[in-house]
């Protein structure tokens, strides 16, 4: 690595801290965190499969030169991130489908219909307080009229909410795509890696050093979201049966819960509200139930992520948990996403300079 004459290197590795710091809080403050977890997700989906395909090539292609000519470095990450980019548009495209047939297909009607029952019977029984029955609307008119007094009431806070909600949507895409890039210049990095200003070179293992925290911290997600996605999967096809209660799509359900896991804490929140809004299909009852028994698995979520990524980043619960705490009151509910990340990486550099 080079270095210049007049500046000693422990001066360009503080500038390269401060620089990652700043960058790394800039992310929450101006709410770029699903710009963030986009483009690492995608470099490192695309970096493990790469890494897979090159398992396979030299297990199962070690003798066959015209097939290793082609399946060189460049072309293996654009077979990489060609996948990571279809698997994307295959999404949104499925997506957009079960959109157009649930409002085509008449479920709406039907859910609504099915819902004015539920609230008719639950009206006529004297198992509920006629302070609680007396809040219910009467029929599906009244729901109408409601949810309608409900979006003027709260029309400025929803438009916001859906302005927020396309510009993350276009974060992400922006984020695959910039992810896809930088797989590419992470080969032009390898090669010139000694030929790096001492700066740059800096600057690049404070980036390596954060993939691999995130990396690590995913690894531990993807367990949560199993253990989450189990619970719920106990409580779809044991709990509720075991009183004669059966949602449907429950195998649906248990795929939302498991990707949409992947998120911390949030991605809970969503899996739980599918499932309140099938419960109410049902019954009001298995939706105050459904409610009941997945805000406990909420609550525990906390200790969960604190047991099994302190475990994978070799840190104790009580860290973690502090953590995620102190990045919720200042940053909000993208501070306790984040959070496992950011003390993951802080604790990696804080390692490899020997201070803890």
């Amino acid at each position: 690595m080079q270095t210049h004459p007049d500046i000693p290197a422990a001066k360009f590795r503080a500038a390269s801290y401060i620089l990652m710091g700043l960058s790394l809080a800039a992310v929450l403050y101006f709410h770029f965190l699903p710009l963030l977890l986009a483009v690492v997700l995608t470099y490192i989906f695309i970096a493990k499969t790469n890494g897979l395909i090159l398992w396979t090539r030299r297990r199962l292609l070690p003798r066959n030169r015209v097939l290793q000519k082609i399946l060189t470095a460049h072309n293996i990450n654009l077979v990489s991130a060609t996948l990571a980019i279809g698997m994307v548009c295959l999404a949104i495209f499925l997506l957009s489908l079960g959109a157009y047939h649930m409002v085509q297909g008449g479920h709406i009607g039907v859910m609504l219909g099915k819902l004015a029952a539920i609230l008719a019977d639950t009206k006529n029984s004297k198992e509920l307080p006629a302070a609680i029955l007396n809040l219910l609307p009467n029929n599906t008119a009244e729901i109408q009229a409601r949810a309608v007094a409900l979006i003027n009431e709260y029309g400025a806070a929803l438009t916001r909410i859906s302005k927020n909600s396309i510009t993350s949507f276009v974060y992400i895409l922006i984020g695959i795509i910039i992810g896809a890039m930088l797989s590419f210049h992470r080969l032009n990095v390898r090669r010139s890696r000694r030929k790096m200003p001492p700066f740059k070179a800096e600057l690049v293992r404070r980036i390596q050093n954060f993939e691999t925290s995130f990396e690590r911290v995913f690894i531990a997600q993807v367990k949560i979201s199993l253990v989450d996605t189990l619970l719920t999967g106990l409580y779809l096809y044991l709990v509720l049966p075991l009183f004669g209660v059966e949602l449907p799509f429950r195998m649906t359900v248990l795929a939302i819960a498991f990707v949409v896991g992947l998120i911390p804490v949030v991605g809970n929140l969503i899996s739980n509200t599918v499932i309140i809004i099938l419960g109410l299909g049902s019954s009001l009852y298995v939706a105050v139930a459904s409610l009941v028994f997945l805000v406990v698995i909420h609550k525990l979520e906390y200790f969960l992520n604190a047991k099994i990524i302190g475990s994978e980043i070799e840190s104790s619960a009580w860290e973690l948990l502090v953590a995620m705490v102190v990045c919720e009151r200042i940053f909000g509910i993208g501070g306790i996403i984040v959070a496992p990340v950011y003390y993951a990486y802080l604790k990696s550099e804080l390692k490899q300079r020997g201070l803890i």
